[in-house]
């Protein structure tokens, strides 16, 4: 009989990247992220070691990037417009932020490298 298993619907994709993260150590991990209108995605919150991201937009409406500390400070980067891509380093116990100011879902690709083990997750834009 064959081994079947269906995933939880709980499961968004950004858990789904930070399990990928897990079990690839500090690789280099490719993903699609969607972001909702008016939520932003949070790559590396709690992260002890610093990693680079490569972030490219393949939405349709401008996607901010940003940082922010583990004291709450943020500070913007650069906005990318539909079909940009750039690439950052992000220090140890910093995370990056990809806002979506927009009203639409867009989705962007993130290639993550170093940084072992990166709590990931979604916040609504204040």
């Amino acid at each position: 009989m064959p081994f079947s298993y269906t995933l939880p619907r709980s499961w968004t994709p950004g858990f789904l990247v930070a399990v990928l993260l897990v079990l690839t150590g500090c690789g280099v991990t490719n993903s699609t992220v969607g972001i909702s209108g008016g939520e932003q995605f949070v790559l590396g919150e709690g992260g002890q070691r610093s990693f680079r991201v490569q972030v490219e937009n393949l939405g349709p409406s401008p996607i901010s990037v940003g940082t922010r500390t583990r004291d709450g400070a943020v500070t913007d980067l650069t906005v990318l417009q539909p079909g940009e891509q750039q690439r950052f380093r992000i220090p140890a116990g910093v995370a990056a932020l990809l806002s979506n100011a927009s009203s639409v879902v867009t989705q962007v690709a993130v290639r993550i490298r170093g940084g072992g083990t990166l709590g990931m997750g979604y916040d609504a834009l204040e």
